[in-house]
């Protein structure tokens, strides 16, 4: 008996089929082929970001949070004149890169989930 569902409608499919009969989506055979939505960001990909170059707002940019790039970029480069700028900026950086880690930032600015 195959306990196999659709991932688009959840319609139980039959033994061998190729076509969703609820949808009309196509079904992946091999099992081991990740199903990972189109345009979906890596969580892991954001991490490194947010560690490596988050004082840059590298991650937030990639994440689609535009304004929070702009603010911490404008953070480090203009920051310089006051000395604090870059300090404060990597401080909040690593702060998203444990958020990250821990799933406290689990979408994007779209609303799609990190895979």
């Amino acid at each position: 008996m195959n306990n196999n569902y659709c991932s688009n409608c959840g319609y139980k499919l039959d033994e061998g089929a190729d076509v969703c009969l609820n949808c009309g989506k196509m079904v992946h055979k091999n099992k081991g082929v990740l199903n990972i939505p189109e345009g979906s960001k890596s969580k892991v990909v954001a991490a490194l970001f947010a560690f490596f170059l988050g004082s840059l707002g590298v991650h937030n940019f990639y994440l689609g949070y535009i304004g929070k790039g702009v603010a911490q970029l404008l953070l480090t480069l203009v920051g310089w004149i006051f000395i604090f700028g870059p300090i404060i900026s990597s401080i909040w950086a690593f702060i998203e890169f444990i958020c990250l880690l821990t799933g406290a930032i689990s979408v994007d600015n779209n609303g799609n989930k990190l895979v």
